[in-house]
């Protein structure tokens, strides 16, 4: 009985410094550390911009617009594109790049209309306060809508 009484008040006190004994100081406690200026990494978009912007269409609705653009690659199989609005620097005005993965291995050309590629954006009713102009470009040239 003696020697769990004395195994208990060694591990009692044990737990209560602040030893390597100590089974709760193994990993350490979490630390703060403070945020360094500038140290995330920018992250740009590596897709490359649709070659050929077709059509762009802008349809109201009660939460502002939604922004419907179509392009046309060289070849079928390009892949995850998207509208990704970019800086402008005329004032009142919204610009978007059309970007879109290429096909990861060669593929055929086919008609125009099987390589359209249609993609849409939204802006809502806050982010339309100011924009007189909405504007879509890709490689060889850009569509803007005026309202």
């Amino acid at each position: 009985m003696g020697r769990y009484l004395v195994a208990t008040a060694i591990v009692l006190s044990l737990a209560g410094c602040a030893s390597r004994l100590n089974p709760l100081n193994w990993f350490g406690g979490a630390e703060a550390r403070p945020a360094v200026a500038g140290a995330r990494a920018v992250e740009t978009d590596q897709r490359p911009l649709m070659p050929t912007v077709t059509d762009l269409r802008v349809t109201a609705n009660p939460y502002g617009a939604v922004i419907q653009a179509t392009g046309i690659p060289p070849v079928q199989g390009y892949w995850d594109g998207e509208l990704v609005r970019v800086a402008s620097a005329e004032a009142g005005v919204a610009v978007f790049a059309f970007r879109a993965v290429p096909p990861l291995r060669a593929t055929g050309v086919a008609t125009p209309r099987s390589r359209e590629i249609t993609v849409g954006a939204e802006l809502s009713n806050r982010e339309l306060d100011g924009i007189r102009e909405i504007r879509v470009s890709g490689a060889s040239g850009a569509l803007s809508v005026r309202r």
